[in-house]
């Protein structure tokens, strides 16, 4: 598989955050803090 078609960086969560019909909210969706810090942008994972 082409290196680019992989994630990067894989975190696991107990739950998602979901619409009253039971659709995943992917604008709700953060990088845990521990991920963020000392990075400058989301888009470099």
């Amino acid at each position: 598989m082409a290196p680019y078609k992989y994630p990067r960086v894989i975190w696991i969560t107990s739950d998602l955050p979901l619409t009253a019909t039971g659709k995943i909210l992917k604008r709700e969706i953060h990088l845990p803090s521990a991920l963020t810090e000392g990075q400058g942008s989301q888009t470099d994972l």
